[in-house]
């Protein structure tokens, strides 16, 4: 009995060892991919990239003739491009920077033992996201800052559980539809779509609450007990009057 545990968990293994040795393989081989260190990180939500930044950049790259494919890894930090076929890897670099740099940002190629392990991770595709796919980083982020928000009005007063679930459920759509719509609400218009979610479920004192919540902004803070407290980048912050 065993020995025949043990050799399906050798095969599986193996099997899983191999698979990805092969994904390691195919794209370490390829002069066509290139990666580059960015500074892509929705400091509202320091573990993940932020979507709204990384979308245009991510698009915009992908409309270029000698670029296939661009990637965003899942916090931020590091963005791959495939090349089209006859593209060589100084024309796609300069590519890639410019285009950065027309953003506001600022991108690294890795090279050496950097590039490889980035090349492993790559190859996987596990945390990566392509082009529009970060709309899902957007809406992870979404779900974050509106429970910061509503947890802060729950350190003022007490709110009952229901409220509290529905209440992060609005803020939620109202915030990630920010994000990810390409229709854009100026910045009034978002600012009162989320006042009239808070007046739906709070009263006077409730709003109160919000607003007091809201006016420390939307970035961890010490007192939220969730770590970093960078500043807030313009594609996350909610401001109310």
């Amino acid at each position: 009995m065993k020995s025949r545990i043990l050799g399906a968990v050798t095969t599986g293994l193996l099997g899983t060892c191999l698979a990805f040795a092969e994904a390691s393989k195919t794209v370490g081989n390829n002069d066509r991919v290139a990666l580059f260190n960015v500074p892509l990180k929705c400091e509202a939500v320091p573990e993940i990239g932020c979507g709204s930044l990384s979308k245009p950049i991510l698009l915009e790259l992908q409309r270029q003739p000698n670029i296939s494919e661009a990637w965003l890894n899942g916090t931020g930090t590091i963005v791959a491009v495939i090349g089209a076929d006859g593209s060589d890897r100084e024309s796609m670099a300069s590519r890639v920077k410019s285009t950065l740099k027309g953003s506001g940002a600022e991108g690294t190629e890795l090279i050496g033992e950097e590039r490889e392990r980035a090349l492993r991770s790559f190859a996987s595709r596990t945390d990566w996201y392509r082009g529009a796919d970060v709309d899902r980083l957007s809406k992870r982020e979404a779900a974050v800052i509106a429970a910061r928000l509503v947890h802060r009005v729950q350190t003022k007063i007490s709110l009952p559980e229901a409220t509290v679930r529905t209440l992060v459920a609005d803020l939620t759509q109202v915030i990630q539809d920010r994000f990810i719509s390409d229709a854009k609400t100026s910045k009034q218009e978002f600012e009162d779509d989320v006042l009239n979610v808070v007046r739906k479920n709070l009263d006077e004192k409730g709003v109160a609450a919000f607003r007091e919540a809201a006016a420390k902004g939307i970035r961890p803070l010490p007192e939220d007990k969730e770590g970093a407290t960078n500043k807030t980048p313009d594609c996350c912050s909610i401001k109310l009057g």
